[in-house]
């Protein structure tokens, strides 16, 4: 089976977590790649790059170097969302560029041009669960839900809820909070710094939000379960 070789490029365990779930949706062996060494040794094997960047931390640089050695389609998701930066990554030739949220539907059709029959199949509500799970830590609403896999918001409200018995919404908040656990058990950063990585509007929300949930406090949460004390 065709390989499809991913080149992550300074990414944080969620990001990664995230691209994990994401590229789920490709029907090819896969491997996660991280670092330029790395890659270098193996680029003759695979038949597409997907290439991610951060906002502090750009893969153009990258890009410059690799342009002349690559001979295969080149998939860009990034943070940075500058026309500039754009244009010059489309001037090196990559196939296409995403920025988040980051759209299963979207990427499935441009992959498919190039690779027929490389992602699978899936229904709407599935779709929009993959959607939740991937862009939770953006200040993403049932709109943007439905608008990625293309339905009005309640034709999804009622299929998700009849596959998943749970609303969108819910889910979304459910996905959040999950994580917001994690961080508090496996690190020591502050509120200040949780309630950005799992789409919060502000510490406050999050508190509000998990003690509703828990009938616990974060800070009290973090006391009982934490695996760093």
């Amino acid at each position: 089976m065709t390989k499809a070789y991913i080149f992550t490029h300074k990414v944080t365990e969620a990001d990664i977590e995230r691209f994990r779930l994401f590229f789920d949706e490709i029907h090819l062996n896969q491997a996660i790649i991280f670092n330029e060494q790395e890659f270098m040794k193996i680029r003759e094997n695979f038949d597409i790059i997907i290439l991610y960047d951060l906002p502090s931390d750009s893969a153009l640089p990258l890009l410059r170097r690799l342009k002349d050695k690559l001979s295969v389609p080149v998939f860009y998701f990034s943070y940075v969302k500058e026309p500039d930066t754009i244009l010059e990554a489309f001037k090196f030739g990559v196939e296409d560029f995403f920025v988040p949220p980051f759209n299963i539907r979207e990427f499935s059709e441009k992959l498919n041009k190039v690779i027929p029959g490389a992602t699978f199949k899936r229904s709407i509500a599935e779709l929009a669960k993959k959607y939740i799970e991937i862009n939770y830590n953006l200040p993403i609403k049932l709109t943007d839900i439905a608008k990625s896999v293309g339905c009005t918001p309640e034709h999804l409200a009622r299929v998700f809820k009849a596959k998943y018995n749970i609303t969108p919404h819910s889910y979304l908040k459910k996905i959040r909070l999950e994580k917001v656990k994690k961080y508090l058990i496996t690190t020591n950063l502050p509120l200040s710094e949780i309630y950005k990585a799992t789409g919060f509007y502000s510490a406050p929300h999050l508190c509000r939000e998990f003690k509703k949930q828990e009938n616990i406090t974060p800070f009290n949460y973090r006391q009982k379960y934490s695996k760093l004390m």
